[in-house]
Formats: C-alpha cells, structure tokens, sequence
C-alpha cells in the first residue's frame, strides 16, 4: 500500500511536496516529545548550563521552555551559529571555550563532523572506527580557553539542570563540579563506558543520586523506575544497539 502511494504521488508530481509535509510532521512532534521530557526537570526560569551547545538546538529547547540558559561551546564556528540564532535573547549568555576540572587552555582535537570534535584523543580512538564514521576525520588541533562548572556558577548561579554533551571528555567536566545540583545529564559511548561509571562515581561523591538513561534522542527512559548506577551499567552494557551513544541522567533522590 506505502508503495502504490508513492507510485501514484510520484506520477502526479506531488511525492517532493508530500515528503516534505511528512518530514515537517515528524520535526515538529519530535520537537514536542523533546520539549515535554526536559519539563520534568527545567520550570520557567530556571538556570540551565548546556555545555557542549554544538549549533544550539538544545539551547532552543530549553529557551522555549522559559529556562534561562548558558551555552558553553568551545568550536567558535559553532558559537557563531548560537549567537546568530539567540543572540539577542534576553534569556540566554554564552562562554566561548570549554569545561573542564580545571581552568586553563586545552587541545580541542577539531572534526569536520563539528559534533564530534573532542578533548578527548582516547575517545576518538575508540570510536573512529565505529561502522559509517568513514567520513570523521580530525584534522588539527586547537587550543582554546577551559573554565569550570565551580566558575559558571560563581558567576551565574546555580542550575537546576546541566546538559553535558562533550564527546568523551564528560568527566573532567564533573570534576569541576564541587557540589551537587538538582539533576544533570552527561553523554555515554557505547564503547567506553567506563567512563560513564566513573562519571556516575562522581556524582554519587557529590549527593545521593540515582539515574536512567535515554539511548539516542529518543527521550525515553529505558528503565521503567530510577535506578544505581550498577543497574545503569548493566542496561547499557547489555543494549543491544551498540556503537549508539545516548545520555545517563541523573537526579538527586527526593
């Protein structure tokens, strides 16, 4: 039947249109789906940090849900496109550079898939040669500016949600946290999740945390109830879709 349809809008010259029209549906319930799973976490004014902002389409989400947020991104052809997009947003700053346990300068190993630009090289070396990443390639290196999540909210206060999204380099990032928030998220790779275990022993140094995770962006849990991070572990090492990122979220208990 999904062929005969195809078939007959192709003749009458209407299949571009009608793909078109599909596609903007499916951008558009995604976009709510997204917008009503970070609600749980992120109330009108809020502060958010968004670190790893990449092009801002995170950002955009949690703008529209009347967050107040900082977009740390340390590719500034990817700042670019953010301040072009909120610049003149009432709600939202910008730190061009990135985060780190640290303050100082780092080496961003720089990609021309701008999303999998790292500070990690062990990081790249795991995942170069995941299957379709023939195209990534890192090409130079560049040194650029590093703060700390201690200094962010020294100077714009403390969030209800951070977002770390920083290809492999997720733990440094929390060790420059000195005290725990309400909730965050931090990506995991499939291939080196023992970085995710070290960054759920991190938080657990901070507070009483517990966790789920979300593979992809789906926005959905994969577990059915909040769980420790032995658990976590154990649904990621055992998913079946390998060489598949998503995020390990996590909150405080009560």
């Amino acid at each position: 039947m999904r062929h005969l349809a195809k078939s007959a809008l192709k003749k009458l010259g209407l299949y571009g249109v009608a793909r078109q029209i599909v596609e903007a549906y499916r951008r558009r319930r995604h976009a709510a789906k997204t917008r009503a799973f970070y609600r749980q976490f992120i109330q009108p004014n809020d502060l958010v940090f968004d670190v790893g902002a990449n092009v801002g389409d995170r950002t955009a989400v949690f703008l529209a849900l009347g967050a107040r947020v900082v977009a740390i991104e340390p590719q500034a052809t990817c700042m670019a496109q953010i301040e072009a997009r909120f610049g003149k947003h009432p709600r939202a700053a910008f730190y061009l550079g990135g985060v780190a346990a640290q303050q100082g300068e780092l080496e961003l190993h720089l990609s021309n898939v701008n999303v999998t630009s790292s500070f990690s090289p062990e990081w790249i070396e795991r995942v170069k040669s995941r299957p379709s990443w023939e195209n990534h390639r890192w090409y130079a290196t560049q040194r650029v500016p590093v703060t700390t999540l201690d200094a962010l909210i020294a100077e714009h206060g403390v969030p209800a949600f951070i977002k770390i999204d920083v290809e492999g380099y997720e733990l440094p990032v929390l060790q420059g946290l000195s005290h725990p928030v309400k909730a965050l998220s931090f990506e995991y790779t499939p291939e080196l999740l023992e970085a995710a275990v070290a960054c759920m022993a991190r938080l657990q140094e901070l507070g009483d945390y517990e966790f789920n995770a979300v593979y992809k962006e789906t926005f959905t849990f994969m577990l059915p109830n909040w769980a420790n991070a032995a658990a976590i572990y154990q649904t990621l090492e055992n998913h079946p879709k390998k060489h598949r990122s998503g995020d390990v979220y996590a909150r405080l208990r009560g």
